[in-house]
């Protein structure tokens, strides 16, 4: 049996959307064997420094959030000015910070 050439050419497209799908798939797949997209690693680092501890920053401009004199991150003016966040009170401590 001999194809004519307008079967050939549905033939064609058949095999180039087959292709495609093929293509999606595998980096559909990829992507999700990789953790791409994945929120655990973001979720985990945020669920472990939660507590505030205020002081214990090195320098200026080093703070996680707001202080006294400044409402935004990274604006504090010298070292011990503005909070971060540590795991936990004990760490806070030790580092000579204050839990607020």
């Amino acid at each position: 049996m001999v194809a004519t050439k307008e079967e050939q050419k549905e033939f064609a497209m058949k095999m180039k959307d087959i292709a495609k799908g093929i293509a999606i798939a595998g980096t559909v797949g990829l992507l999700f064997s990789s953790g791409c997209g994945s929120d655990s690693d973001t979720s985990k680092s945020q669920t472990q420094a939660s507590v505030k501890c205020q002081g214990i920053n090195s320098c200026k401009g080093t703070s996680d959030c707001a202080g006294a004199a400044n409402d935004c991150k990274g604006l504090n003016g010298c070292a011990g000015t503005g909070y971060l966040l540590v795991e936990t009170d004990k760490e806070c401590a030790d580092k000579g910070g204050k839990v607020i």
